[in-house]
C-alpha cells in the first residue's frame, strides 16, 4: 500500500466516525519503541497520530459503556502508518481532573509484511546482500491487520481541553506466525473535546465527595444525579432535616431536595428545634399548573427562566441542559439554555437555565411538562 493510498484510506475512515463524536485529538508520538512488548528501534521519526472519540455508548450498557476511538498515524521518516479503531474505557480519579482510559481496537498498516529470507539457498550475493539489509532495516509486522492496545492517563486543563500521556501498541499476538517484533509508540496528544454524555454517569473510579455543612446548600457532584434545583434562589432557607422532623410528604434521598409531584398542594412542617437550632418557619411547596403548550411570540424576555439544575461545575450544569433538549425541541418555538454562575452560602454554583419564554405562564407550563416527566425544575421570575 502506498503513501497516497495509505493517506485516502485514513481520510475515508475518519470520515465513517459516527455524528456522535465528542472528541478529537492531536498528539506527538516516539515511533517504534522497546516497550518490553515490542522489538524497537527499527523504524525512526517521529508518529503523528490524529483521532476521534465518541461519548460514552449507552447502547453498550452491558459492558460498561465504552466509547469507540479511531486514530490514523503518519510516519514522518517514511516508516509505517496505520489506521486503527475500537473501543475504550474511562475510569475518573482525583475529583474528576484526572482519568486513566484504556482501550483496545483492531488495525491495518502500509508497512512491510512476509519480507523474504535472506538466507534461502541459491541466492546470488547481490540478491542475498539486498534480503539482508531489509530484514534489518524494515520492520516486518508480521501480517496485514494486527490489534491494536492502548492506554491514556488524561489531565483535564478546562472542560473542553485535555493533556493526555499515550500509548499505542500494535502486534498480531503471533497468531499469524512467529514473526511479531511489535510497534510501539509513545507521547503526548491534546484532547478538545465539544460533545456531552448521555445518560447514566459513565464509569468511573471511587471519588470521595465532602459532605456540605448543615448551613449549606448541597450541591451534587458532576456525572450523578444532577437535577437538584437551587433552592435559596426561591428566597427559602435550608430545609432543617433533625431527626425529629415529621413531613407530611415523602422524604428525599439524602442530598436531594424535595420535589412535588405534579398537581399537588404539600406543606412541610419543621419539627420543633433542638437545643442548638434555630426554629425555621413552615415552608410551604407548591406545584405548578396543569402541564399546557404556549406558543411563543419570539420576543421573549429574559426574566421568564425555568431552573433545571445546580452543580458544582459548569459541565454538570451543561450536562443537564443537554438532558432535556429533546423537551426543549418539541415546543413549537423552541426556548433556549444558558449557564449562569453564582454564590450560594459561599460557594460557587452553577445554574442551568432554560429561558425565552413569552411569559412566566409559559414558563410555568414549560416546567409543569418537565416535572411531569420525572425532572425538576422551578420558575424563576423576571
Amino acid at each position: 500500500m502506498g503513501r497516497v493510498g495509505s493517506l485516502s484510506a485514513i481520510v475515508l475512515g475518519l470520515a465513517a466516525v459516527p455524528a456522535r463524536a465528542s472528541e478529537l485529538s492531536l498528539g506527538v508520538y516516539e515511533h517504534d519503541i522497546d516497550d518490553t512488548f515490542s522489538f524497537g528501534h527499527t523504524e525512526h521519526g517521529k508518529q503523528i497520530v490524529i483521532g476521534a472519540r465518541t461519548a460514552a455508548l449507552d447502547e453498550l450498557a452491558l459492558i460498561w459503556r465504552p466509547r469507540a476511538h479511531i486514530i490514523a498515524g503518519f510516519n514522518t521518516a517514511g516508516g509505517t502508518d496505520y489506521l486503527a479503531a475500537g473501543l475504550s474505557w474511562r475510569f475518573n480519579f482525583g475529583g474528576d481532573r484526572f482519568y486513566f482510559e484504556p482501550g483496545i481496537g483492531a488495525a491495518i498498516h502500509n508497512g512491510s509484511v512476509d519480507l523474504p529470507s535472506p538466507y534461502e539457498p541459491g541466492l546470488t550475493p547481490a540478491e542475498q546482500a539486498k534480503r539482508l539489509y531489509n530484514w534489518t532495516h524494515k520492520l516486518d509486522l508480521g501480517s496485514r491487520v494486527l490489534f491494536e492496545p492502548e492506554w491514556s492517563l488524561g489531565w483535564r486543563a478546562t472542560d473542553r481541553l485535555s493533556i493526555e500521556i499515550s500509548w499505542i501498541h500494535l502486534s498480531h499476538a503471533q497468531l499469524a506466525g512467529e514473526q511479531n517484533p511489535g510497534l510501539g509508540d509513545f507521547g503526548l496528544r491534546a484532547v478538545y473535546r465539544f460533545g456531552l454524555d448521555r445518560g447514566r454517569p459513565e464509569p468511573r473510579m471511587a471519588t470521595a465527595y465532602p459532605k456540605p455543612p448543615r448551613n449549606r446548600l448541597p450541591v451534587n457532584p458532576p456525572d450523578t444525579q444532577y437535577a437538584a434545583v437551587d433552592a435559596s434562589a426561591q428566597g427559602r432557607q435550608p430545609v432543617n432535616r433533625s431527626a425529629s422532623a415529621a413531613p407530611s410528604v415523602a422524604s428525599a434521598p439524602e442530598g436531594r431536595l424535595p420535589v412535588n409531584p405534579p398537581d399537588q398542594l404539600a406543606t412541610q412542617q419543621i419539627a420543633p428545634p433542638g437545643p442548638t437550632e434555630e426554629r425555621l418557619p413552615p415552608v410551604v411547596l407548591r406545584a405548578s399548573p396543569p402541564p399546557a403548550v404556549v406558543k411563543s411570540s419570539g420576543s421573549a424576555r429574559k426574566g421568564n427562566a425555568v431552573q433545571i439544575a445546580a452543580t458544582s461545575t459548569a459541565d454538570g450544569a451543561e450536562r443537564a441542559l443537554d438532558e432535556i433538549k429533546v423537551e426543549m425541541a418539541a415546543w413549537p418555538s423552541p426556548p433556549g439554555g444558558r449557564i449562569e454562575k453564582a454564590i450560594v452560602h459561599g460557594s460557587v454554583v452553577y445554574r442551568a437555565l432554560v429561558d425565552g419564554f413569552e411569559d412566566t405562564q409559559a414558563a410555568q407550563a414549560f416546567c409543569a411538562n418537565l416535572r411531569a416527566a420525572g425532572r425538576a425544575c422551578f420558575v424563576r421570575g423576571g
